[in-house]
C-alpha cells in the first residue's frame, strides 16, 4: 500500500471538488498524473476524502 504526501491527497480532494464530487472521475483525472497503474484506487481516493470531511 502506496502512502501519498500532502500535495497528493491536497491534490486528490481539490480535484474531488473540481469534478462535482464524482470518485471515478477524480479516478480518471489522476491517470494523467500517475499512469494507468500507479494511481490510488476509487477506494483509497474515497478514504482520502473521508478524512478529509
Amino acid at each position: 500500500m502506496a502512502s501519498y504526501t500532502i500535495q497528493q491527497r491536497v491534490q486528490i480532494v481539490g480535484l474531488f471538488y473540481e469534478n462535482q464530487r464524482f470518485v471515478k472521475s477524480v479516478f480518471r483525472k489522476l491517470r494523467e498524473f500517475y499512469g494507468v497503474h500507479n494511481r490510488p484506487s476509487e477506494s483509497t481516493i474515497d478514504r482520502i476524502i473521508k478524512k478529509f470531511q
